[in-house]
């Protein structure tokens, strides 16, 4: 037996014959035993570089340990179905589905179960817009009466105040979310009623606007936060203007340039394979297929379909960007610019970690030394979690410890952690545990 057949046998015997866990080094493993992996519900593929018996034991523990966290997250919310994946260093070491993609026809989740990915949609939507912002194509703190000239002037106390790029990407516009101004949440509605579960097709970005476009702002731009998908919808208008075409074919444009193949509008007659059915929790807490909707009103917001190994793909595409040095091969960004969406715009509060806030599409975590000998250091790291109907969502990305000092200069990068979580139940908190399992693979580092 060569070296590779005994790791695919240890960690086989470890976690049980439906879990294969392969480990790609400079020892040849058979097409053969890589295309078993890629059928079955779990696989630990292609790391770039060898690792030592005694780094292989410490992702066993780390994926076992893992695993554990899945279960009890699963059994103790009643999830029909979860996917989740993990990558180290740019390496996809884990990946597993939980449960069920279809209750109905017992369709189990597998590695490439696709679902919505909700609000994640956001900071791939950013990443675009970025990309024209590097460009000088649009100017983030330009107003974006300049980009979208059907998008109406609004005052505040009979003002007119202006609205800029930068503060519709950080949710401090004053744009609304799902409810006007003024209304209340509908007792017993756990998000924000009739929008949020929109079941009418919507052909083109305007006619989305025109959804929230003559309701009263919020508050004054820049003086407060209140997160919101429309505002993103907007934003879909201005790449739409300045990049001379339609938004749905700039995004399926970006996705085709990173090789997100499995990433998709989330369009309802459109054939998907492994598409995920999507569920809900009727009042006597009992599963039930989810409501019908249709989320081509926000497709920059929250109206895309991926995969774990997609959303891994990206998150690595942007912690590569954020860590490029001179030397190294252009990212698809560059660093300054990823470093700016990666920092907390003022005013913006979120209770991802202590003084969290929210950047240009991403929730920022900053590091933070611990307090009084009890707690443990707070590291940096950013992420976006995402609900939609029927599902929920996260993608968890943290830098290694020493991306900022010298010790980055002679390193092969991207260096860190990256974890996506797909669920297909409505209304589910994913960020623990992907924090959580993150934390596990941290210890490593």
């Amino acid at each position: 037996m060569n070296k590779s057949s005994a790791l695919v046998g240890i960690v086989s015997g470890l976690f049980g014959a439906g879990s294969v866990y392969i480990l790609k080094s400079k020892d040849t493993i058979s097409n053969e035993a890589v295309s078993k992996s890629l059928e079955a519900n779990s696989n630990i593929l292609n790391p770039k570089i060898r690792l030592s018996e005694n780094k292989l034991k410490n992702y066993e523990t780390a994926v076992k340990k893992s695993k554990e966290l899945v279960k009890r997250f699963k059994d103790e919310i009643g999830v029909p179905g979860l996917v989740i994946g993990v990558s180290v260093d740019g390496n996809t070491v884990w990946e597993e589905g939980f449960g069920f993609a279809n209750l109905e026809t017992r369709t189990p989740c597998n590695v490439n179960t696709a679902m919505r990915i909700a609000s994640i949609s956001k900071p791939i939507t950013m990443t675009l817009l970025a990309k024209l912002y590097e460009e000088k194509k649009v100017d983030l703190d330009r107003s974006v009466h300049d980009y979208v000239p059907y998008f109406p002037k609004k005052k505040i106390d009979d003002e007119e105040v202006d609205i800029t790029i930068r503060q519709l990407a950080s949710h401090t516009a004053g744009v609304r979310h799902y409810k006007k101004k003024g209304e209340k949440k509908d007792k017993g509605n756990r998000d924000s009623g009739k929008e949020f579960y929109y079941k009418q097709e919507v052909n083109t970005i305007e006619k989305s606007v025109e959804m929230f476009k003559d309701d009263e702002l919020l508050f004054k731009p820049g003086t407060s936060f209140e997160y919101t998908t429309h505002g993103y919808t907007l934003l879909s208008a201005v790449i739409e203007n300045v990049g001379k075409k339609p938004f749905t074919f700039q995004i399926e444009e970006f996705f085709k340039s990173l090789t997100l193949k499995n990433t998709y509008l989330d369009r309802i007659p459109k054939i998907i394979y492994e598409r995920s059915s999507y569920y809900d929790k009727n009042e006597n807490g009992r599963l039930v297929n989810a409501k019908l909707a249709d989320t081509s009103y926000k497709w920059a917001g929250g109206g895309f379909v991926s995969t774990v190994g997609d959303l891994l793909k990206f998150g690595n595409v942007m912690l590569y960007s954020y860590q490029q040095r001179e030397s190294d091969k252009p990212g698809y960004l560059k660093s300054e610019t990823v470093k700016e969406m990666w920092t907390p715009v003022e005013n913006t509060i979120m209770k991802w970690g202590k003084n969290s806030g929210y950047g240009l599409g991403w929730t920022v975590v900053p590091e933070m030394d611990e307090i009084g000998g009890v707690n443990e250091n707070q590291q940096f790291y950013v992420g976006h979690s995402g609900g939609a109907v029927g599902a929920s969502s996260v993608l968890i990305i943290v830098p290694d410890k020493g991306t900022n000092t010298n010790e980055n200069i002679m390193r092969t990068i991207p260096k860190g952690i990256v974890v996506a979580i797909l669920v297909n139940l409505e209304n589910v908190s994913c960020r623990n545990l992907g924090k959580n399992v993150a934390d596990e693979f941290n210890k490593l580092m």
